[in-house]
């Protein structure tokens, strides 16, 4: 009992920090922060766990391997350091005028204020931008702190005399910065870090458990588990039409090709980025120059149930939701409670709206006069059947968007990729793929599968190339990226020991096609945009990376275990794999942490997303205690057990979301 007391204690927290992330979504942070997180009965427990943990780590420590020792060690030690933070740490918050006076004085998050040991003040604040001159690159503030100047933005903090100055906010000529004073328990937690971090590489690499499940699982085993011609609405020649979609316009705080908008919104509207064998651009310039004609078509697809139910159907004309009384979803829109998918079908309809109106899409440098008028003209050209001009035209409105635009627009290639993105990006038929493969590899044909895993790792590796180029960035910003991302995880593992271990090829495409079809869904719009200036940092994409990998890992095991129940699934496969799955998972917090050390100024604050990142590295370490834990040596119970843990990756990734909220919320979309 003694033995286990320190795992009962940590579960017995776990519950407490689930129970606290509701408590936050009812009434609030500070009443979470107040009655769970900062409470004196939350940090005894926390207390008495990390007694008994010791006692436990101190009893057992020669029969422990080194590289475990360390890694508990590592652990313990994290918790001191958030001890000293929250017991010794200081945190609040200066505001500063531009040419304003010294300030020698910060305000604590208790509210009173305290002396600094030195002068800070303000020399000049503000917002760099984009080159479309839309979008934010970056919020900053150039201090002089003592006898130094220093520019503070986000991601790039001043640690000045042991304080760490993050940017907060800015406004009329002021700049408010996060300052903490924690230099002790930061080096505490900080040193740990780096300690959990080679723990976990020597467990992987020395490790007697680890290395044993290995060569037990080496061994090769295979589980065995015309289209209708109808006359289509008026619109212009395909080649005209995609002339039209090399314009540049602005869209989403950025340039882009017309090409671009014109699949959002046919996506957006239709559910398809097509319509009756048309393109995108062809069916964006019919609602622009065909108005009469298109209104009558059933393009609008209707999502919500109050929607269909009003119209009888899912797809509808825009005349059909405009009779003699005005528009029949507005009395629903009035409701007491509107839904999210009415709201969403309302949106459809403004945004033809402003489509028709001429307000979208808006032309890049459309305040030039001469653009202006070249436009009208191609309008003109179009409305007396000159086709011939309009595409001419329609170059030379390019080409002076580019010398009225000098500076601000996408490079040639960037557009280039673009327009290969808009034309290759299909999800679907890769998630298809992925399903096949892993059917097929499940039942036996190890070569379709190993040929699908290939296809699709190809394809998925390409699209992310283009993101990468079209974006700027690391496509790991959005919650598209982040399972596209993890499908491409999925799909390199599986295809890397489908020699040694071809039970996880199969399972690994499953899970390629399962979050590729997430994607999908939690975002039928996957539009590149520029990032959120906090968004900006390498940090941040180490971080979604290496969580993203464990995720993946989990869902792996989960189909194994699930394989397992039915008796054809290895339970030692799930055994091997649960160790980098849970490392990754904890390299990726603890980078997650020093990202956000950089970026919010504390490297821990009780997001709902943090909290519950760490109630899944908890749920999944019990397994790896199996000598504690007997039970976990039934493969049965282990099996049921990983399953039902799934459900915590679950929470952590899409719950949290949808659910709760919080700081990490903004990288959903």
């Amino acid at each position: 009992m003694l033995r286990r007391l320190p795992f009962l204690l940590l579960g017995l927290t776990a519950i407490c920090l689930v129970v606290a992330t509701i408590v936050e979504k009812i009434s609030g942070s500070d009443a979470a922060l107040s009655f769970v997180y900062r409470s004196p009965w939350m940090i005894s427990l926390w207390t008495v766990t990390a007694i008994a943990s010791a006692a436990e780590l101190i009893a057992r420590r020669r029969a422990m391997g080194s590289g475990s020792f360390m890694l508990h060690l590592a652990l313990l030690l994290i918790l001191a350091g958030a001890a000293i933070t929250h017991f010794l740490g200081e945190h609040g918050y200066i505001t500063l005028e531009a040419g304003g006076p010294e300030v020698t004085e910060w305000t604590l998050s208790s509210g009173e204020t305290k002396k600094l040991p030195f002068a800070i003040s303000l020399a000049d604040c503000g917002v760099e931008y984009h080159p479309s001159a839309i979008a934010v690159r970056d919020y900053f503030s150039v201090v002089r702190a003592g006898d130094m100047e220093a520019r503070i933005s986000m991601n790039h903090i001043l640690d000045y005399q042991g304080y760490r100055f993050t940017q907060a906010s800015l406004g009329d000529g002021r700049s408010t910065l996060s300052v903490s004073h924690d230099p002790v328990g930061r080096g505490v937690t900080f040193a740990a870090y780096a300690l959990l971090f080679l723990s976990m590489v020597m467990v992987l690499l020395r490790g007697k458990r680890f290395r044993s499940l290995i060569r037990k699982v080496a061994a090769p085993l295979l589980i065995l588990l015309p289209s209708i011609a109808i006359a289509q609405p008026k619109t212009l020649q395909k080649p005209l039409a995609r002339t039209f979609g090399e314009l540049y316009v602005e869209s989403g705080g950025r340039i882009c090709p017309a090409q671009t908008v014109a699949r959002e919104f046919c996506v957006k509207i239709h559910g398809r980025d097509s319509y009756r064998g048309l393109t995108a651009e062809q069916v964006l310039t019919g609602w622009i120059y065909y108005y009469d004609e298109w209104k009558h078509e059933p393009f609008i697809r209707l999502t919500s149930r109050e929607a269909r139910g009003l119209v009888g159907k899912d797809r509808v004309a825009l005349t059909e939701l405009f009779t003699r009384e005005g528009y029949i979803l507005e009395p629903l829109l009035r409701g007491p409670a509107v839904s999210r998918d009415l709201l969403a079908d309302d949106e459809k309809v403004t945004f033809i709206s402003a489509v028709v109106a001429g307000r979208l899409p808006r032309l890049a440098g459309d305040g030039d006069f001469s653009l202006v008028r070249l436009r009208e003209d191609v309008s003109a050209d179009i409305a007396a059947g000159r086709f011939n001009s309009a595409n001419s035209r329609l170059k030379e409105l390019r080409s002076l968007q580019a010398s009225v635009s000098s500076g601000s627009l996408p490079s040639e290639t960037v557009m280039r990729a673009e327009h290969i993105y808009n034309g290759s990006c299909y999800p679907l038929v890769a998630a298809i793929v992925a399903f096949a493969g892993g059917f097929a590899g499940a039942l036996g044909f190890r070569r379709t599968a190993v040929a699908a895993g290939t296809v699709t790792g190809i394809y998925i590796t390409y699209i992310l190339i283009l993101r990468w180029i079209i974006g700027g960035h690391i496509p790991l910003a959005t919650g598209y990226e982040t399972m596209l991302s993890m499908a491409w995880f999925a799909t390199v593992v599986g295809l890397a020991v489908a020699g040694r271990m071809p039970v996880v090829l199969p399972m690994g495409l499953l899970v390629s096609g399962a979050s590729m079809m997430v994607a999908m869904m939690s975002s039928r719009n996957p539009a590149v945009s520029p990032l959120v200036p906090v968004l900006a940092s390498r940090l941040l994409s180490l971080h979604v990376m290496l969580v993203m990998c464990s995720y993946a890992l989990f869902a792996i095991i989960a189909l194994n275990s699930a394989a397992g129940l039915a008796g054809r699934g290895r339970t030692d496969i799930s055994r091997l794999m649960l160790y980098p799955a849970l490392f990754l998972l904890g390299a990726g917090i603890f980078v997650g942490a020093i990202w956000a050390d950089r970026s919010w100024g504390r490297y821990w604050g009780w997001d709902p997303k943090e909290t519950w990142a760490l109630v899944t590295f908890i749920v999944y370490a019990f397994p790896l205690h199996d000598t504690t834990f007997k039970v976990f040596r039934s493969d049965r119970f282990l099996n049921i057990y990983l399953i039902l843990s799934f459900l915590s990756v679950l929470m952590t990734y899409f719950g949290v979301n949808y659910l709760l909220g919080g700081l990490h919320s903004y990288g959903a979309s």
